[in-house]
Formats: structure tokens, sequence, C-alpha cells
């Protein structure tokens, strides 16, 4: 069995979440210099300060710089990459930033 710790700022205030068990990290998105996305998805035990859990926990998260990323696009499928491409091409900015669970 691996033991796995995680430490990230939830909001403004950090939080910590202990895994016991098998855990796997996915970055499904190239961290970029003001956006990272990731997925945790463990079989074991934990907990944090939402409380714990016993059994199979998948968690995606991302977490954005606004100095870097103005508007943030979450997808989860490939239909909704193909209209996010579409609507970021059409708005032109600069500080637009996407992450991409769809993979």
């Amino acid at each position: 069995m691996l033991t796995s710790c995680a430490s990230s700022l939830e909001g403004e205030r950090p939080g910590r979440e202990l895994r016991i068990g098998i855990s796997y990290i996915d970055h499904p998105t190239t961290p970029t210099s003001g956006l990272v996305a990731y997925r945790v998805s463990t079989l074991g035990a934990g907990g944090s300060q939402s409380g714990g859990f016993l059994g199979w926990r998948a968690t995606e998260a991302v977490i954005a710089d606004p100095e870097v990323c103005e508007l943030v696009v979450i997808v989860r499928s490939n239909v909704e990459a193909e209209h996010a491409a579409k609507i970021l091409r059409s708005l032109k900015g600069e500080r637009l930033c996407a992450a991409n669970f769809s993979q």
C-alpha cells in the first residue's frame, strides 16, 4: 500500500488532506504559470477538514492565478472541448485559461 499526503490552497486558507491506500495523481492539463488542474483518485482511507472517507474517493481541482487567468473554462468531454475552443477563439483575450478533464 502507498501513503499519500496532499497540501493545496482552498480559497485563501491552506488545506491538508491525508490519504492512506493506493493513490493516483493525474495532471490532465499541462501546468502553466497561472493554472494547475489535477485529479486524485484513492482506494483506501483518508480525511481532511471537510470530513473523512473509507473506500473510493476521486477529487478534481483547479487552482488559478487571477492575475494570469481572468476566465477559466473547465472541460469535461470532447464536445465541451470543441465548444470551449470556439468560445475562446471568439473572445480573443489574453487572460483566458482552460482545464481539460475530458481525457
